[in-house]
């Protein structure tokens, strides 16, 4: 979106003695300019303006973090396979609920402990359809489906089998504090940096 003003601020630091407005919907642009000074030669002055401004937008990541596929908003997110879909909504105004539910069934599974919206909070399908969660206050869990498709939930907490196995995304997610604890049951022959 183009900022009207913006536009002002960087017409009036080049000194152009005129206002110029912009306003954007969308992909609809209108532009008014009170001046004697000709369109064309306005446009001249703010192609680079634009192309810069249009460039900058484009390299704004999204909320939601799709390309790295971490889960950070509500919503249904199937599993890789299409199997499953884990549907995060809200049980009360503070409280995240998500479940994980069968696509073309009727099973469902749901945590035992809900999590604050306030604290800082993702979610992670791994491609062979394990599932992380992390929030800040109630910790790491993952789900595994066992051979009949059951899931269930373990907690991370120091289990060196899940800690070692943290996907990068999550890992990257996580808050420096949880880090340095995991940092030594992660790799356990290192002494810095999350694993390659």
């Amino acid at each position: 979106m183009v900022d009207g003003s913006l536009c002002v601020i960087l017409f009036a630091s080049r000194g152009i003695k005129k206002i110029t407005f912009w306003v954007c919907d969308e992909w609809h642009f209108k532009v008014g300019a009170f001046s004697t000074v000709s369109f064309a030669e306005e446009m001249n002055r703010c192609i680079p303006i634009l192309i810069a401004m249009i460039s900058l937008a484009g390299c704004r990541p999204s909320s939601s973090s799709s390309s790295s596929n971490l889960i950070t908003d509500r919503g249904t997110f199937p599993s890789p396979d299409g199997t499953y879909n884990l549907v995060i909504g809200s049980k009360s105004k503070s409280l995240v609920d998500y479940r994980i539910i069968e696509a073309l069934g009727n099973r469902e599974f749901a945590p035992e402990h809900l999590f604050s919206d306030a604290m800082r909070w993702a979610a992670f399908w791994e491609k062979n359809g394990v599932l992380w969660v992390h929030s800040s206050d109630i910790g790491l869990s993952v789900w595994k489906a066992d051979s009949s498709g059951d899931f269930s939930q373990e907690w991370a907490g120091q289990n060196t089998a899940l800690v070692q196995d943290i996907p990068d995304e999550l890992w990257d997610f996580l808050p420096s504090s949880s880090k340095r604890r995991w940092e030594p049951l992660r790799q356990p022959n290192s002494e810095s940096g999350p694993r390659d």
